[in-house]
């Protein structure tokens, strides 16, 4: 992220899409203090806290064509994931073509 446009978003958040360019980086689940975080597909980072569920999402990066090739897949967690508490979350984000 550029230091310009870092200068006009909220400090939290900032902080979010640094943490979601380091796990893009890395490839891998990463954790966080008690506030486990993990990259479902490098564009997504998913964290769980108590009963709060936090989402962030990089919507200009785009992972490709869906595979009907009617949209474009800009993030997914692959079919559901498992969270704390027995929860499971399964999204996709996509942009129709």
């Amino acid at each position: 992220m550029s230091a310009q446009a870092a200068r006009n978003l909220p400090p939290d958040v900032v902080a979010k899409l640094q943490q979601l360019e380091d796990l893009k980086k890395l490839g891998q689940v990463a954790a966080t203090g008690s506030k486990p975080a993990r990259a479902a597909n490098g564009n997504m980072v998913i964290a769980q806290e108590g009963s709060i569920l936090t989402i962030t999402i990089d919507t200009a990066q785009e992972l490709g064509p869906s595979g009907s090739g009617k949209s474009v897949l800009i993030a997914t967690t692959s079919g559901n994931i498992a969270l704390a508490g027995g929860l499971k979350l399964g999204l996709n984000l996509y942009r129709p073509i």
